[in-house]
């Protein structure tokens, strides 16, 4: 496939920006997105071709998974034998590296000439046609997934039993688990007043009726993240928990119809936000973020953000309202930003459901 060779050429376009001539990847996601092989190995970009550095026990799993990828596949021992044949190929080259680890960089220094840059993430935040297929299954997976969750609620049932459930859903429908390095948990499945805790990992806590729930799912699936958050109740709600879901409601749905190429994302950060009155200081983090390869990546959708949105990008649209003690909503759908209007990875219902 030439979907590859195009990445990798995207990337060397932001190198070459950055004062580089080459580009190389040590993070596996980033090897992934270039290669198709996800695991331990160094890739390598330049104008004399394109080099995949693997340790011996990967050689024939990098060879089968990055057979599309027009790759040169080397194989050396775990360690210092990997680097030696970087320095080899990369001996008379700038090279722009993903990694921002020092040691990494540093060694990578001793004998190339090499700085830590963000090519290859700026080439990943505008998706291509194949990337998009696969963010567009993952979201029909994703709201199956949400679907059997809300079924399976029942009093006595505890926020882990659910996480437990939901993410056996995703193993049998072809999906991966994802996690986000902050979070012990892949997901975050909360009731009442854990819900207000916006990063909460699901514990015993037992679901009573009348309490809220919040399932803010993430999968992988064929590599590519998606990101969703469903909050409901569990019975019936209170004026305070229906208005708080109204306002919340009415904010992402601001926030999805405005992802549009040319937006600011800090504007559209700020449109959001402006529509939850008195409650907007209870919305204490950024309206989204880009997904992909990674939970988080560029663009970030955040009152400090310079970004624009661009055709392409895949996104999350997630404000939320959350009271210390009490509860949370939180609503969000994954995107891709297109002219003419977003395409919705997520279909699920959001209007307020009471099982």
């Amino acid at each position: 496939m030439m979907i590859y060779q195009a990445r990798g050429k995207r990337a060397l376009t932001y190198a070459v920006d950055g004062g580089c001539d080459s580009i190389a990847a040590l993070l596996p996601h980033n090897v992934f997105y270039l290669t198709g092989f996800w695991g331990e190995a160094i890739f390598v970009q330049g104008d004399d071709g394109r080099f995949l550095i693997v340790p011996a026990l990967e050689i024939d799993r990098a060879k089968r998974d990055s057979s599309d990828s027009d790759v040169l596949v080397l194989s050396a021992d775990r360690g210092l034998q990997m680097f030696e044949l970087f320095w080899d190929i990369t001996s008379k080259k700038k090279v722009s590296v993903d990694n921002a680890d020092y040691r990494a960089v540093e060694l990578l220094k001793k004998k190339s000439t090499v700085k830590s840059g963000d090519a290859i993430e700026r080439a990943r935040a505008i998706k291509d046609e194949n990337e998009i297929s696969r963010l567009v299954k993952g979201g029909m997976i994703m709201d199956e997934v949400i679907e059997v969750a809300i079924k399976k609620l029942k009093e006595g049932i505890s926020e882990r039993e659910l996480d437990a459930i939901i993410v056996k859903e995703y193993l049998d429908n072809g999906a991966d688990l994802a996690y986000y390095a902050p979070s012990i948990s892949s997901n975050i499945v909360s009731f009442e007043e854990n819900t207000a805790y916006p990063h909460h990992s699901p514990t015993g806590k037992k679901l009573k009726k009348d309490n809220m729930v919040l399932l803010d799912l993430t999968l992988r699936y064929a590599g590519y993240i998606i990101d969703t958050t469903r909050t409901v109740s569990f019975g019936r709600t209170n004026e305070e928990k229906r208005e708080v879901y109204e306002l919340v409601k009415l904010s992402q749905q601001a926030g999805v119809n405005g992802a549009m190429p040319g937006t600011s994302a800090r504007q559209l950060d700020a449109n959001s936000r402006s529509l939850l009155g008195d409650y907007a200081k209870y919305f204490i983090h950024s309206l989204g973020h880009g997904i992909g390869v990674e939970v988080h990546e560029l663009p970030y959708i955040s009152q400090s953000s310079d970004s624009i949105l661009q055709e392409g990008v895949a996104m999350t649209v997630e404000p939320g309202i959350y009271l210390p003690g009490k509860f949370g909503v939180r609503i969000e759908d994954s995107l891709i930003v297109r002219k003419g209007g977003p395409i919705l990875l997520n279909n699920f219902n959001k209007e307020l459901i009471e099982v």
